[in-house]
């Protein structure tokens, strides 16, 4: 009976997490000039342009149209596709993907379907390029002289 007090008069407290407020998610123009438009319509009227690497703050995601605010002023909103716009979080996924890739030590004479990256770059300091013969566009050939280096016609 002890037991049973202690547990009810010492039993964890749940802890709070204190969620910070929603905010806007913000991005970057990927597109040469991004059109801007008062609606989300390719036919609305045109609103403005952003050029590529204008940072905008996404207010509403509409599938194919994002609702956003060009600057940090409070001026009016626009909506611009989606896929002129690459959110902050697009970004640090594609850079993290890059950086995780990179980080890969390339093994020849593995097959891509038994590493963890699909496509791995290959060290350009590693890589030997010759010209070779034009009997290597025929599947009929299948000797060691394809592989060999010739000389280019000057």
């Amino acid at each position: 009976m002890a037991v049973t007090a202690l547990f009810l008069v010492a039993r964890p407290r749940k802890v709070r997490f204190d969620r910070p407020a929603p905010s806007e998610l913000g991005g970057t123009v990927t597109v040469e000039v991004a059109e801007l438009k008062s609606e989300p319509s390719a036919g609305a009227s045109a609103a403005g342009a952003l050029p590529r690497g204008a940072r905008v703050s996404i207010l509403e995601d509409r599938g194919r149209w994002l609702r956003v605010r060009a600057g940090t002023g409070k001026a009016g909103t626009a909506f611009v596709p989606a896929e002129a716009v690459e959110t902050d979080s697009q970004r640090r996924t594609r850079e993290d993907r890059g950086k995780r890739i990179l980080s890969y030590t390339p093994v020849s004479g593995l097959l891509a379907e038994d590493t963890d990256v699909l496509l791995a770059p290959f060290p350009s300091e590693e890589m030997t390029c010759w010209p070779v013969s034009a009997r290597v566009s025929n599947v009929k050939n299948n000797d060691v002289i394809l592989i060999e280096p010739v000389a280019l016609a000057r």
